[in-house]
């Protein structure tokens, strides 16, 4: 059987049900979200590149204020979202599940202040945000200096990671 494969871009998420795989690419020190809910086999992927939003952040289209038109650049709202759509589509809080990978420090040698290491306050904010919604974290594959790439089986609920060495 053919299944669709959802692909996830940088700064998007994407939740959807089996059958089916979602998958992103070319997570340095952006972060791969998953949630999964096996009772309903709905899962999503989020695609995070930033902690949260600065007060100032313009968009380059408009320049305007974004008041979060897409809210999987930031970690700190991208959960919210998610958490919605998949209750849309008949999952119950309880059962969602949550994995982490990405967060890298790709550029070791130059950046040693942690304040500077995007990968490292991604990976503590959606930490943060994920314990704020109840959600058991159930896998972190984050840090180090190497891309990654992740798959989730929305079948059985496998991820499927990719190291980019």
């Amino acid at each position: 059987m053919l299944r669709k494969i959802t692909n996830v871009r940088m700064g998007e998420w994407k939740v959807c049900q089996a059958p089916g795989k979602l998958t992103t690419i070319g997570l340095g020190s952006c972060v791969g979200l998953v949630l999964y809910d096996a009772s309903m086999r709905i899962g999503g992927i989020a695609h995070i590149m930033l902690p949260e939003k600065s007060s100032g952040h313009r968009t380059k289209t408009t320049n305007t204020i974004d008041n979060f038109s897409q809210p999987a650049k930031f970690a700190c709202s991208v959960i919210e979202y998610m958490l919605k759509r998949m209750e849309y589509m008949g999952s119950n809080k309880a059962n969602i599940r949550a994995s982490l990978i990405g967060g890298a420090n790709m550029f070791p040698d130059v950046i040693k202040d942690s304040m500077l290491d995007v990968g490292k306050r991604n990976v503590e904010r959606l930490r943060m945000e994920i314990a704020t919604y109840g959600i058991p974290l159930i896998r972190e594959e984050v840090g180090g200096s190497v891309g990654r790439c992740v798959s989730l089986n929305l079948e059985n609920g496998e991820v499927i990671l990719t190291d980019l060495a």
